[in-house]
């Protein structure tokens, strides 16, 4: 009897173990490895370009999501963890705005389960967005319904497209994504990663999404993906005062004021 009991927990080991663990619970990093990307390029491009830096980013919050932690990071657990939605705006001391991100309209906000939608939030994003200068994606799958151009993504390596602002092209993660660089009038600096980090974890323990959630949910390069976060962990050492700002995490964005400028 314990022969066969013994002959049954290894097979169910090796037809449901293995492969969840695989998925959803290892975060071996694999082949990965940073790109050769520092903190004084990011600063040089921030400088290229003439004029004044920008003098403030702000956030909207449009809403949040119940995600089992394992789809944010490998390893997390099963149970739920709360993920925000959010958009950008980046205030040019010429009075100009830069908008990142477009939220997400009603219609798709409860067919994708978002939570305490703010739909006097998405106005000021829309609004935001109609104004903008330059309106940039973070993401390959923007949430919102809308066809507005965007910020052509045709350069393969960072570049500047205002003072003080810096796109980081992450294509070989997945096609349009980006990480934006700013670097203000008062010297603070932010880095927002967009999905290649939805959550501090990620980059700070480099524990990437499990592989579910990134073959599936996504469809990202994975080797591509840790590399970025290996890149993300070393600008923040050598900038350890840069605020990163993750993809998905709800914590207060410190010197992020919520609400977009009128």
């Amino acid at each position: 009897m314990t022969r066969r009991l013994n002959l049954l927990l290894l097979v169910f080991i090796a037809t449901i173990g293995f492969p969840f663990y695989w998925y959803f619970l290892d975060n071996g990093l694999g082949t990965a490895h940073p790109r050769p990307l520092t903190m004084a390029q990011l600063r040089e491009l921030a400088a290229s370009l003439p004029g004044e830096p920008p003098l403030e980013l702000r956030h909207e919050m449009l809403g949040y999501r119940l995600t089992m932690r394992n789809l944010t990071e490998a390893g997390g657990g099963v149970r739920d963890t709360r993920t925000s939605l959010r958009a950008y705006q980046v205030r040019l001391t010429d009075g100009r705005t830069i908008a990142i991100g477009r939220g997400i309209g009603a219609k798709r906000a409860r067919k994708t389960d978002l939570l305490g939608y703010d739909p006097d939030a998405q106005h000021r994003v829309d609004e935001a967005v109609r104004r903008a200068s330059i309106h940039l994606l973070l993401s390959p799958a923007p949430e919102s319904e809308g066809d507005r151009p965007d910020e052509p993504r045709d350069a393969p390596f960072p570049r500047a497209i205002a003072p003080g602002v810096v796109v980081i092209p992450l294509d070989d993660v997945a096609p349009g994504m980006a990480m934006v660089y700013l670097r203000m009038a008062d010297q603070r600096e932010f880095l927002l990663t967009g999905d290649v980090a939805p959550v501090r974890a990620n980059w700070r323990d480099l524990r990437p999404p499990a592989r579910y959630a990134t073959a599936t949910v996504h469809d990202f390069n994975r080797d591509a993906q840790i590399g970025w976060l290996m890149t993300i962990n070393a600008l923040h050492r050598e900038a350890p005062h840069m605020t990163i700002v993750e993809g998905r995490d709800p914590s207060v964005i410190p010197q992020a004021p919520r609400g977009f400028a009128p």
